[in-house]
């Protein structure tokens, strides 16, 4: 499988399992992100500080853990319906 380089495509990867922990409801249920190949690690660091600076996504210090919140899953539950339909584009 090829590396997902877009910020579209490491989007894609990353919700699903944000989407599935914030719907669980359990605060301490976060998602710790590592690209799976070297090409990822700059594509999906930008795309994780773009959802934090628009306030979509929390960080829990220290860790890199990762929490949608309630502004970020409701700007992205129409994607996230898609995916859970069709799968990755």
């Amino acid at each position: 499988m090829k590396p997902a380089t877009t910020r579209q495509e490491v989007l894609d990867e990353i919700l699903l399992g944000l989407a599935d922990n914030f719907e669980a409801g359990n605060p301490l249920d976060v998602r710790e992100f590592k690209p799976s190949y070297p090409e990822e690690f700059e594509p999906l660091r930008e795309c994780l500080a773009e959802m934090i600076a628009e306030g979509w996504l929390t960080q829990m210090y220290p860790a890199k853990v990762y929490r949608l919140t309630p502004a970020g899953y409701r700007n992205f539950k129409s994607r996230i319906a898609f995916l859970r339909a069709f799968g990755k584009s």
